[in-house]
């Protein structure tokens, strides 16, 4: 999946080959998202967007999810804090980390925004879709407890 996106609006897909079925595994644990992105005119592309869903076990996060869009040609995940996330208590240390990876990313700049900012955007938007998330999924724990 990670090499899906070609460039802009172009999937990775030669001209003889046709998409016939997508399959995304359920999750089966207690899971909140949040999707958050930042536009310079409502129905803009967004200069940053920020998806996140995690799922919590015994107050700390069982599994995560996070991509990026707006910042480079295709959608970024950020495998690296997805992996030192699993186990780990759902708090600012953690968006710390997030944060961290975030900053490390090659973020384009255009005519409308420079790439600090971007990256900036970015951060913020992802500092707070996971703290949503995490909230969501809280409010999910109780309702199904």
């Amino acid at each position: 999946m990670d090499s899906w996106v070609a460039s802009y609006m172009a999937p990775a897909m030669a001209a003889d080959e046709v998409l016939t079925a997508i399959s995304f595994p359920l999750w089966q644990e207690r899971c909140g998202e949040a999707f958050l992105e930042f536009a310079r005119r409502r129905g803009d592309f967004a200069l940053a967007a920020v998806a996140v869903r995690v799922a919590l076990a015994n107050g700390r996060i069982s599994r995560i999810a996070l991509a990026l869009g707006g910042l480079a040609i295709a959608p970024i995940r950020l495998s690296q804090a997805e992996a030192a996330l699993a186990g780990a208590i759902p708090d600012k240390a953690a968006a710390d980390l997030i944060a961290a990876e975030v900053k490390t990313l090659d973020v384009m700049g255009d005519a409308h925004v420079s790439s600090s900012y971007r990256k900036s955007l970015a951060e913020t938007l992802t500092r707070r879709a996971f703290a949503l998330a995490v909230e969501r999924a809280s409010e999910q724990s109780h309702v199904r407890d």
